[in-house]
């Protein structure tokens, strides 16, 4: 495709330069850009939304003359979507049809700059105004030449008096009240609401929420109150701006913001009344705020018919608006679900991850205590196996012999020295248990950790307790008490071995953690 005129070819160099379009769409967006009459932003917008394929595959509607058609009534739409078909359908093949509407533009902030609303922009502005070479040059102008001029003007202005309907060229109002100007007028209230802040407000919600616009725009004059008396205040016009959901935005020629609004709206005389919609403005499609109908205010048949006729010929472009934003606003409060869900389903795997290590955690905290316990009860076991050896050379007087009678009836009989405490007693008694337990592989086992000593925060607990039966006296399970010191267990002397039951077990479990706490 080189057969580009230079003009067409400095575009596609500027969509180009925009995009960064890879060489092998080079023949689509050329296709593209002539389907869309070479308009760059009509382009774009279809190249990021991702239509370029959609763009290239069609042909230009102008390029395909049709017979003209048979006129026959047309079907009813069913329910809302065939509504926005058949609207969709009509604006592809009349697009071209379209009529050039005036674009609207928010008006400028310079009406905040007028004399009595802002002192300290004024100052600026007259400082300003001082600095203008033009003032300079007037310096040098003689004074009888601005007399002359002067009395011009003030004769011109006394025989031939501007019209109230025109449009002033200064304000001279501070304030205006839309409401308080309706029912001064109309001695009653207004049955639908006046937009109360400023027109670019107005202007852009009704851009972001599609809905028309109706913009008065009022003066000093008998039109003005009689159009406010006759024609706004009747119950028809009221009943179409609610029924529509119109923004009413009306406002004064002599306030500086209206003033500014008649400006921008390019307006002569008032009253003047304005339908303002975001719409197709012209045959690109393209949406913006736009002077839908300028309404005629002569009578109030020629204001409604106008207003309602504008309505229904825009209304289904911008229903059509309304449901796609809604549609978009859907979609997004969808994705936001899903991505609050996916976030939350993060935050709940996290934690589960983190109870499932903490609990891994804890149970090879608790595996490697019980191995821990083994090894130092293996140990303590190891340690005693040559402690109770080598008594029986000891003579008579130097140690006492102490009868074990089990639960099973066996008996066991063991001597022990002077030097041997309380503890070695239950010592030598658990020894004997395990020993009974184990085979002769573990016992070897038990000879190699002889010379280990267990670590100082062990502490070997035994399951059973030492009663000597006449008296009954319970052996206590002391280091620091020797055998010796103990009436019922010197000379001699015969205790009895009971196995705690589950209850006393747990009792005397607390009892350690106890003393540990302590």
């Amino acid at each position: 495709m080189s057969d580009l005129t230079n003009e067409e070819q400095d575009k596609l160099n500027e969509f180009q330069v925009i995009t960064a379009f890879p060489e092998e769409q080079h023949d689509k967006v050329v296709k593209m850009l002539r389907n869309n009459y070479w308009n760059l932003e009509v382009a774009l917008s279809k190249y990021f939304d991702g239509h370029l394929e959609q763009e290239a595959a069609r042909e230009p509607l102008i390029e395909q003359p049709q017979a003209p058609p048979v006129r026959q009534r047309p079907q009813q739409p069913q329910n809302l979507q065939d509504f926005l078909d058949m609207r969709m359908n009509h604006n592809g093949h009349h697009n071209m049809m379209l009529p050039q509407l005036p674009i609207v533009r928010p008006i400028s902030n310079l009406w905040r700059k007028q004399v009595g609303l802002n002192r300290q922009i004024d100052h600026f502005g007259f400082q300003s105004m001082t600095q203008s070479p033009i003032l300079f040059i007037l310096l040098f102008i003689p004074r009888t030449l601005t007399f002359i001029l002067s009395g011009f003007v003030y004769l011109f202005n006394y025989f031939f008096p501007p019209s109230p309907d025109m449009i002033p060229s200064t304000p001279s109002r501070d304030h205006f009240n839309p409401i308080e100007h309706y029912e001064s007028l109309t001695q009653d209230k207004t049955t639908f609401e006046f937009y109360k802040g400023d027109f670019n407000d107005a202007f852009d919600q009704c851009k972001r929420e599609s809905k028309f616009m109706l913009l008065i725009l009022l003066g000093d004059n008998d039109l003005s109150n009689t159009f406010v008396k006759r024609i706004l205040n009747n119950e028809a016009v009221s009943n179409l701006i609610k029924e529509e959901e119109i923004i009413v935005y009306m406002t004064h020629c002599a306030h500086p913001q209206g003033l500014e609004i008649s400006r921008t709206m390019r307006t002569r005389a008032v009253p003047a009344a304005y339908l303002l919609g975001n719409v197709a403005s012209g045959p690109s499609g393209i949406s913006s705020m736009s002077v839908c109908a300028r309404l005629s205010i002569k009578t109030l048949n020629a204001f409604v018919s106008k207003l309602n006729g504008e309505i229904e010929r825009y209304k289904p472009e911008l229903i059509s608006k309304r449901v796609e934003m809604e549609e978009l606003k859907f979609a997004r409060e969808i994705r936001e679900m899903q991505d609050r869900a996916y976030e939350e389903s993060l935050i709940a795997d996290r934690i589960k991850q983190e109870e499932k290590e903490l609990e891994e955690k804890k149970q090879k905290e608790q595996n490697d205590k019980i191995n821990w316990e083994k090894e130092q009860k293996k140990i303590f076991y190891a340690s005693l196996l040559d402690k109770f050896e080598g008594l029986e050379s000891l003579q008579k007087g130097q140690y006492t012999t102490i009868r074990f009678k089990l639960p099973t009836g066996d008996v066991i009989t063991q001597r022990f020295s002077h030097s041997h405490s309380l503890h070695d007693l239950y010592a030598f008694i658990d020894l004997e248990l395990h020993l009974k337990e184990i085979d002769d592989e573990d016992r070897e086992q038990l000879e190699a950790l002889k010379d280990l000593k267990t670590d100082e925060d062990y502490n070997h607990s035994f399951k059973f307790e030492l009663n000597s039966p006449f008296p009954r006296y319970t052996v206590p399970v002391e280091q620091d008490k020797l055998v010796k010191d103990v009436t019922q267990l010197w000379p001699n002397g015969s205790v009895m071995l009971e196995f705690f039951t589950e209850s006393d077990s747990e009792e005397e479990s607390d009892e350690e953690e106890d003393e540990q706490e302590k």
